[in-house]
């Protein structure tokens, strides 16, 4: 088993919960196991800066605007 597995459980239940089960079965002790929610997507995360770039270039912060390095 690798080191680090990631499993993204769907609804209605298939495969990857029955995966992720089994590779808590097989851990070892001292293993960690994290149930989080849902995080940006990585499509999300593309669309993200160029979002925030447009918003700079309309929005004064403060009597200025931003750049990338502030």
């Amino acid at each position: 088993m690798s080191d680090k597995q990631t499993f993204i459980l769907r609804a209605p239940p298939h495969q990857s919960r029955e995966l992720a089960k089994r590779a808590i079965d097989r851990a070892i002790d001292g293993y960690h196991v994290t149930i989080q929610p849902p995080t940006r997507t990585l499509e999300q995360n593309s669309l993200l800066w160029p979002v925030l770039g447009e918003i700079s270039k309309q929005v004064k912060w403060y009597g200025e605007y931003l750049t990338d390095e502030n």
